[in-house]
């Protein structure tokens, strides 16, 4: 009690003193205070930001550093390493999606088949390369994996999407390749396997893009993952590629 009473007495004794060292402290305090307000409201923005940001990633295989240790000119080792290289399974590339950095999984699979007497590529892509009569059928996994359609890349002009769990084989095509084979919204579309084997498609709309590419975007059918998985079950076509969005 005789501390705080002399206390007291030196505050009032020296009020210049005392009122000086006040202001000093009150715009100590209160510029702390401004500094923890502003660190604070950075980590807050941070983490919000964070949280609103998508990465999105795709395992793909790196052939250029798979060739860093080719002797030059050596192709046929080259070719030898790169016939053994083997694509991730669903399977393995699921164990991925499991990982607590990845928000979203979905997947996509192609294969290729051959035009028919009654449905055909346009003349301007039949001019190019041995595999020219080769349509691509892609099947997607579900709405999200079709993401030219989600970024605006392609539009569905006519008709609907197809089913994305389907297994009927249903698609979309694109609006120019319907419109040089005369193919209307509900029409079937034969496409050949081989020369003995026929498969038809049901066409549910059509579509159109603004891709880079449009010499491929044009030779490219649109379906369910469904339906190329049924279809890859007799043929050797190519392994689903998978494509996720990571935190």
């Amino acid at each position: 009690m005789y501390i705080f009473k002399n206390a007291i007495r030196n505050v009032f004794r020296s009020k210049g003193r005392s009122i000086l060292i006040g202001i000093i402290l009150f715009v100590l305090m209160f510029s702390a205070c401004i500094g923890l307000s502003i660190h604070q409201a950075s980590i807050t923005s941070q983490n919000a930001s964070l949280e609103l940001t998508n990465i999105t990633g795709q395992i793909s295989q790196n052939r250029l550093n798979m060739m860093k240790d080719f002797e030059p000119g050596n192709k046929e080792e080259m070719k030898n390493k790169m016939d053994n290289v083997k694509s991730l399974s669903l399977s393995e590339l699921q164990k991925y999606a499991d990982s607590d950095y990845v928000s979203k999984f979905y997947y996509s699979a192609s294969l290729s088949l051959q035009a028919s007497d009654n449905f055909s590529l346009m003349e301007t892509q039949q001019r190019f390369g041995p595999n020219s009569s080769s349509i691509t059928i892609t099947g997607y996994e579900n709405d999200e994996a079709m993401t030219a359609f989600t970024d605006g890349t392609s539009t569905i002009t006519e008709g609907n999407m197809f089913d994305e769990q389907t297994e009927e084989n249903q698609c979309i095509i694109p609006e120019d390749l319907a419109t040089y084979n005369g193919v209307s919204v509900g029409d079937t579309i034969p496409l050949k396997v081989d020369d003995s084997t026929t498969v038809n498609f049901v066409v549910t709309g059509f579509y159109s893009t603004t891709s880079s590419n449009p010499m491929i975007a044009s030779n490219t059918i649109c379906t369910s993952y469904n339906v190329v998985k049924n279809l890859s079950e007799t043929s050797d076509y190519s392994s689903p590629q998978a494509v996720r969005v990571l935190n």
